[in-house]
């Protein structure tokens, strides 16, 4: 977990509103982000892994700025080097909403991210932050609105 008041509230929202708070536990890394992408990945699970961790979530672009590094890049390079590491990856594609599947999705579980594209919106970290930063709400389809409630007063990092 990221270790800002923002991503802190907006894990306590969920935990306490949407998930069995007795199979759940919440820690915090505070690291510097230094974009190195990949090779930060590789860095961050070497960490989890010191830390006790058995699982790493990567996304998108993990650790990447803007276009530098492949989209995917980062899960490559760690699941190259995943017996080393000594920690399971769980590669994430990018979420997307499908107006035809009625929610979030990625490109890996709907098939209309290519036989329909109109019906899918992808969601941007950047354009759902300038949504919050100009005081309005990112549409309830995108994100639960206790968890926008949750952060809707942080000043967050735009």
């Amino acid at each position: 977990m990221r270790s800002t008041p923002g991503h802190a509230n907006s894990y306590r929202a969920l935990i306490s509103g949407f998930y069995p708070e007795e199979r759940v536990a919440l820690g915090s890394l505070s690291t510097s982000c230094r974009y190195a992408g990949p090779r930060e990945a590789v860095f961050h699970a070497l960490v989890r892994r010191n830390y006790g961790c058995t699982h790493m979530l990567i996304g998108r672009d993990h650790a990447g700025v803007g276009d530098y590094y492949g989209k995917y890049e980062s899960q490559t390079l760690c699941k190259q080097f995943e017996p080393e590491l000594g920690i399971k990856i769980l590669a994430f594609q990018a979420p997307h909403y499908c107006s035809r599947c009625e929610g979030i999705t990625t490109e890996k579980t709907c098939p209309h991210v290519t036989t329909n594209p109109a019906a899918v919106t992808s969601i941007s970290g950047t354009e759902f932050r300038a949504i919050l930063a100009a005081g309005s709400s990112p549409p309830g389809h995108i994100v639960r609105p206790e968890i926008v409630e949750s952060i809707k007063d942080i000043d967050l990092f735009i």
